[in-house]
């Protein structure tokens, strides 16, 4: 956590930076499609629509600053035949539908300054956010007995980030943003990554 609020004040103090020397300040939002596996061992897959919204500063011609929030407008549910409920197997029908409340974080971009109106850049930094899983269980147990539970389940992370993307200036002050962005790679095993699409203007 102290890394992350480290990066989230630097990159502040780099877009106060930016914004006293008049430098170039930009604003952006986006869209993604973004995989999420749980576990090392774990073949299941799940894939939510997020839409990110960005605030970035010029420090020089080589690094910018960023900061983002993102949350999730297109939920992924994975589905089973049967579940454990309060220590009995049910028979049935269990679905766990998957979002993201928010994540985001503070980043550094690295970019290649030339004279074209297409940009490359390599970016990394520190995210966090909180993971929503809702669960619902419908079917009978053992006995024969009908079985009706739902649950709703929060989940807290941190990761370092890192990504890789493309700017394309349309004009002077709009551009389209194309990159791929792994946001989450823990020590548990679990990654969120994926590419997005955005626009971005310049203040």
């Amino acid at each position: 956590m102290k890394k992350i609020w480290g990066s989230l004040a630097l990159c502040a103090m780099g877009l106060s930076v930016s914004s006293l020397a008049q430098a170039d300040a930009y604003v952006a939002g986006g869209y993604g499609q973004f995989d999420q596996n749980y576990g090392y061992n774990s073949r299941e897959k799940i894939t939510t629509g997020d839409v990110v919204f960005k605030l970035g500063g010029k420090i020089n011609d080589y690094f910018d600053a960023e900061l983002r929030l993102g949350t999730t407008l297109a939920t992924d549910t994975l589905s089973a035949s049967a579940a454990t409920v309060n220590g009995q197997r049910v028979t049935g029908s269990a679905d766990a539908e998957y979002s993201e409340k928010y994540f985001g974080g503070g980043y550094l971009r690295v970019k290649w300054a030339n004279s074209t109106m297409f940009t490359p850049y390599l970016i990394g930094g520190f995210s966090s956010g909180r993971n929503h899983v809702k669960v619902d269980v419908s079917g009978t147990d053992s006995n024969g007995n009908p079985v009706s539970a739902s649950e709703s389940l929060d989940d807290n992370w941190q990761s370092k980030s890192w990504g890789a993307g493309l700017d394309w200036d349309i004009s002077d002050r709009l551009g389209v943003n194309l990159e791929y962005m792994v946001y989450r790679d823990d020590s548990y095993g679990v990654k969120k990554k994926g590419p997005s699409l955005s626009a971005y203007w310049r203040l």
